[in-house]
């Protein structure tokens, strides 16, 4: 698994090989039965949730504040895409190790020893294994780190610093070992990003406002109201009397990152996968939001409380009206087609969908790929 490419073919530029090592696993137990598949995604998905939620608590934004915005995370519906979908397992997996690598990285700054940091850093390298969206985690911890014992913290750690590059010499030693990028490579994927930077105002908007999710879009098919009527929310919350400003930072760091790394592939496909971590942020600045006001007397806190139920029920009933556009290929094309209809892969899947015997007869390597 180490020494091949995610999709295993000559033009493929991801390298993933923890995430096929898990296929192979379901396959190795349970076949090409989807059922393994799907409680591997469940089961991973409720490891994510348990893990956030104690780095809630671990950025004491208080019990009942941290069980809310576990809650908000454990249902969004933009995750169906990374949990009823079976090949969206990468970002649950991210997921996982992102959230474990900071619950370390916080037990290390409150009792060091051993154990926490060589678990922190080697939750960074399955992270690198996992997913491209790693690379950006050692920033993320930068945030991590000033936001709970302020910038002297990060000149004491010397093993962390040398920890991260090694983990990042590893990754990049084993992926250029197996993956040649063809030229202009990266100048490309820079470019990408920059001119497909609308893309940003489409997933921030699936953050607070997911009115129009799609579970394959082309980045002509994406809304931007959405985005700039969540900009204005995150940025007026961002300003509340009591809010701190290190967890406000690390709040919008969780978004940002993973956003911006998501622009690099966000040329011809956007996908919801890439808000799994977006969404833990989102998470955050909702429990440091209920933390700051802290509403007084039996009646406002029954308000707050009434107020993030119901966010909380409507978000559930999104989700469970999105999660059968996963349940087979048939149901999956039709949704891709109308929530893109512009994008040519959501109507290559429907043609596949409608007529899959024809590519029986295609070479197994690049032919039905193109």
């Amino acid at each position: 698994m180490f020494g091949r490419s995610f999709f295993g073919n000559t033009h493929d530029t991801y390298y993933r090989p923890f995430v096929n090592l898990s296929f192979a696993v379901n396959a190795l137990i349970g076949g090409v039965r989807p059922f393994g598949y799907h409680l591997v995604n469940c089961l991973l998905h409720a490891a994510a949730c348990v893990l956030l939620l104690a780095l809630f608590r671990g950025l004491r934004l208080g019990d009942r504040n941290s069980l809310f915005a576990a809650l908000f995370f454990a249902i969004h519906p933009v995750h169906a895409a990374s949990v009823a979908w079976i090949p969206g397992r990468n970002d649950a997996l991210v997921g996982c190790f992102t959230f474990c690598a900071c619950l370390l990285l916080l037990r290390d700054a409150r009792q060091p020893g051993k154990a926490a940091q060589i678990g922190h850093l080697l939750c960074l390298l399955l992270a690198l294994f996992t997913k491209e969206t790693a690379l950006c985690l050692p920033l993320l911890f930068i945030v991590l780190l000033w936001a709970i014992e302020g910038r002297h913290a990060l000149l004491r750690r010397r093993w962390m610093w040398a920890g991260w590059v090694i983990a990042m010499a590893v990754y990049f030693s084993a992926r250029y070992a197996v993956i040649t990028p063809p030229p202009g490579y990266v100048a490309g994927q820079f470019r990408t990003a920059l001119l497909g930077w609308p893309v940003l105002l489409s997933d921030l908007g699936k953050l607070l406002l997911p009115v129009r999710l799609q579970v394959i879009a082309a980045p002509v098919d994406t809304l931007a109201w959405p985005g700039i009527v969540s900009a204005v929310i995150i940025g007026a919350a961002c300003f509340i009397r009591g809010m701190r400003r290190g967890i406000v930072a690390l709040a919008l760091a969780f978004m940002a990152l993973p956003l911006l790394m998501s622009l690099l592939g966000a040329k011809y496909v956007v996908l919801e996968t890439r808000l799994y971590l977006p969404v833990a942020g989102v998470g955050i600045l909702l429990g440091e939001l209920l933390r700051a006001t802290r509403l007084q007397g039996a009646k406002a806190a029954f308000s707050a409380l009434a107020f993030v139920a119901a966010i909380t029920i409507a978000l559930g009933i999104v989700t469970m009206q999105y999660i059968p556009s996963f349940r087979d290929r048939d149901r999956f094309s039709n949704a891709a087609i109308s929530g893109s209809p512009n994008s040519a892969i959501a109507h290559s899947l429907r043609f596949k969908a409608l007529h899959p015997d024809m590519f029986n007869f295609l070479p197994p390597s690049g032919g039905a790929t193109q």
